[in-house]
């Protein structure tokens, strides 16, 4: 999955968060891997990925 938004385009990668056993869900963390050029932001520049945010549940199991 990935989005774009005023800082550049997203994409959501899968995370395995330290001390939470994986039975209890998915999780995952929002990289941002290229940034906007040029004052019109007509085209993207990619980048090194850098995570944006906390680790975000996208599954919990009960």
């Amino acid at each position: 999955t990935f989005y774009a938004d005023p800082n550049g385009l997203h994409v959501i990668e899968k995370a395995e968060p330290a001390g939470v056993d994986p039975d209890q869900g998915m999780f995952g963390v929002i990289m941002q891997i290229a940034t906007w050029e040029g004052e019109a932001q007509e085209s993207l520049q990619t980048i090194d990925p850098q995570q944006v945010g906390d680790v975000i549940a996208l599954e919990i199991k009960e």
